[in-house]
């Protein structure tokens, strides 16, 4: 008695200090209402629910109507039904549920637990941070951007970081931790970013000789710079070479398909004058070492037929991407890369990964040679087709007839694929288009599929089939080709003219290939099968010959 009354007396002292437990149970009395709730906006879900007299009086619920003990009926369904996913939720016992315990004062026992919400609380840090140390004090004042937060309960959080924002850190590598939270609900999101502070070099320069380039080495790194200028400069140079750089970078130009794999460390150089201020090179020679690339990922580049090249490039901070605009290579090895650039900014080795595109010109000679061989064979073709239907002593041969149908198919190909190949401005008809040119291609493979057939009844037969009839041919042919066509227009319509022609998507090629291999592979074996037919028919009828003639003798 007195262990349960301590529980509840917890039970509702965490429930003032707006602390939750994950798990609660409420006994309601008979005739009397509960109420089930959570804190900071958890849902209820009702773990079970029993009404009746599980337990004696001196335990829950005294009363003097108590007769029977251990009768209960489960009412989860109905408590689960009314309860869960609510905030609070206000329930009565009463018989209405059911009355497991006639003539006993009864009670409700409901346990139930609180779910927090996903995704209520998000936090993203900032872009890792990176400064230069003072020469004198080797250390640097760093400052970020605030994290963003994102609260769906639109609660008053505390934002806490490791390290103070503006708080002076010596060279090296620094880890900061940001975490954000509600201590009355106990709900916590955290995120983590690097500064990296580097000491750089500092060098004087007097520059006496315009002509003579002034060179300064540091961390395997040469720099030679030329300048336009007299008088005395201060260089400060800045390599970075921290392990995510180790990690192959790939920075996509859309506009011009090209990517930059970064293969080296990022080398910054500034130049300073106290009057003049910044004072930019005429010249900027620089050598670097390249990181070990990514084997792996050079080889998969090259499968898939695209073109690598090291080039000396730098980050352009207005476009917020790699540029490789003035500057070039001089001498690359396996090991180390000599560039030469006419500006000062942030450089690096840069990996150029291009796939190949034709350029403009071979692609409109290339649709030129295509419209002029497509335009002469369409001419051939109808002088062909011209000749079979003017002379009608052709008509009554079926090996023509069968000419026919495949010369006619090849003509409407062409014809489509001349006038409506690059159709694509109207998805709709481009891919009307696209269905119409694979249903001509079939058409025209189980053609000459049924050239290979007659001669084959040709070759082996003597007499006459009732089988080999233009009917037949026509039912076997075009049924066919539907039989491929519909099922894959149906299943796989979207691959069709999504490209930059009315034609089929790459990943549907297999569907041309198959039925082509199948047909070659067919004609083969009836090649085959027929010749050894025909030789065995002739050395039947030479053997024949032979007796006969002995029987003559």
């Amino acid at each position: 008695m007195l262990l349960n009354e301590l529980l509840l007396c917890l039970l509702v002292l965490l429930t003032f200090l707006g602390i939750q437990a994950k798990g609660s149970k409420i006994i309601i009395c008979e005739n009397d209402v509960g109420t089930l709730e959570c804190n900071c906006m958890y849902k209820i879900r009702v773990l079970s629910a029993l009404y009746g007299r599980m337990q004696p009086g001196n335990v829950y619920c005294p009363h003097s109507s108590i007769v029977t003990v251990g009768c209960s009926t489960d009412v989860l369904i109905a408590i689960a039904s009314t309860c869960n996913g609510t905030k609070t939720c206000t329930i009565r016992a009463s018989n209405v549920y059911d009355d497991p315990c006639p003539g006993t004062f009864k009670y409700m026992e409901v346990e139930y637990e609180c779910l927090k919400p996903e995704d209520t609380l998000t936090i993203v840090c900032p872009d890792d941070v990176f400064e230069c140390a003072d020469t004198l004090l080797n250390v640097a004042k760093i400052t970020w951007k605030p994290a963003q937060v994102v609260d769906a309960m639109r609660r008053k959080l505390e934002t806490t970081h490791s390290i103070s924002n503006g708080s002076f850190l010596s060279t090296g590598e620094i880890f900061i931790n940001v975490t954000t939270n509600d201590s009355g609900c106990y709900d916590v999101a955290s995120c983590s970013f690097s500064v990296f502070v580097d000491e750089g070099v500092v060098a004087s320069l007097n520059i006496d000789d315009p002509d003579h380039p002034y060179s300064i080495a540091f961390d395997n790194i040469s720099i030679h710079l030329g300048f336009n200028y007299t008088g005395q400069l201060t260089v400060v140079a800045v390599f970075w070479e921290y392990p995510f750089l180790l990690t192959p970078q790939l920075t996509e130009n859309v506009e011009r398909n090209v990517s930059y794999y970064l293969n080296s460390g990022l080398l910054s150089i500034a130049t300073y004058h106290e009057v003049d201020g910044e004072i930019n090179p005429t010249s900027v020679e620089y050598e670097i070492h390249m990181l070990k690339a990514d084997e792996m990922l050079i080889e998969s580049l090259k499968l898939r037929n695209i073109n690598l090249a090291v080039v000396c490039g730098f980050v352009d901070l207005e476009m917020q991407e790699w540029s490789t605009s003035g500057c070039y290579v001089v001498y690359v090895n396996d090991t180390k890369v000599l560039c030469k650039c006419n500006h000062l900014t942030s450089f690096g080795i840069l990996m150029q990964v291009t796939s190949y595109e034709p350029n403009s010109q071979h692609t409109k000679a290339l649709s030129t040679l295509t419209n002029i061989g497509l335009i002469l064979s369409i001419t051939l073709l109808i002088i062909t087709e011209i000749v079979y239907m003017i002379n009608k002593s052709l008509w009554k041969s079926l090996r023509n007839n069968i000419h026919k149908n495949l010369i006619g198919n090849m003509l409407a190909f062409y014809v489509l694929f001349l006038v409506g190949i690059d159709k694509v401005d109207d998805t709709k008809i481009c891919k009307v288009i696209a269905i119409c040119l694979h249903l001509l291609l079939m058409n025209i493979f189980f053609w000459m599929l049924g050239e290979a057939v007659f001669l084959v009844f040709k070759v082996i037969y003597t007499t006459p089939s009732p089988h080999n009839k233009l009917r037949n041919y026509m039912i076997c042919c075009y049924i066919s080709s539907i039989i491929i066509i519909v099922p894959a227009a149906t299943f796989a319509y979207d691959l069709y003219g999504n490209n930059d022609y009315c034609w089929l998507d790459k990943d549907l090629s297999w569907i041309i290939v198959a039925p082509a291999l199948i047909i070659i592979v067919y004609d083969g074996a009836y090649y085959h099968g027929s010749y050894y037919l025909s030789s065995s028919w002739n050395k039947r009828a030479s053997i024949g010959k032979q007796k006969a003639r002995l029987q003559t003798a």
